[in-house]
């Protein structure tokens, strides 16, 4: 058979959704779509720091004579641990979307505070969040020592996107 009827069967790999951080392009429309997509946040954090704390678990446990580690030492297994688990880093990530969700609501509603029920069953107690709150937020994510470089770089995506004007919104802007 000539190669030039050679059909590829290989996968082109897809990009991880939960990491890689997609053209963001939309805003929210309502309070409504904001609620969903911070209980789809929440759940998924929830899930990859259990993931991620199992794993841990796990990689302590491996670890000869783990209690008799000095502090100093247990830390440097922690933030190396942390830094290549890409659960913890999908961690960070959601947990950055729930405080641009804060920040998406108070956008529309800055005396927002509610609790919702994710579809997981968690209890998320959730309140507007001001432009300070949001700012101090990207602050601590991008000086997390157990964030690496490329996660911090997506952080810093969403927080742009949380950053435009929502022309969906009725709300007064922020001075």
């Amino acid at each position: 058979m000539p190669t030039s009827q050679i059909i590829s069967c290989q996968n082109k790999p897809t990009p991880d959704e939960d990491y890689f951080i997609p053209k963001l392009n939309d805003q929210p429309k309502s309070i409504e779509e904001i609620e969903i997509l911070a209980c789809e946040a929440y759940d998924k954090n929830q899930r990859y720091l259990e993931i991620s704390t199992n794993k841990w678990d796990e990689y302590k446990n491996s670890i000869p004579n783990w209690n008799q580690l000095p502090q100093e030492e247990r830390d440097k297994h922690n933030v190396s641990f942390s830094l290549n688990s890409i659960e913890s880093q999908k961690q960070d990530i959601f947990y950055f979307w729930l405080d641009t969700y804060k920040y998406k609501i108070y956008q529309f509603n800055p005396e927002y505070t509610k609790t919702l029920t994710t579809p997981n069953g968690y209890k998320l107690n959730i309140k507007a969040g001001n432009r300070n709150l949001y700012d101090y937020s990207l602050k601590l994510a991008l000086e997390n020592q157990f964030t690496i470089k490329e996660t911090k770089d997506h952080i810093q995506k969403i927080y742009n996107w949380g950053m435009q004007e929502n022309p969906n919104t009725t709300s007064k802007k922020e001075k």
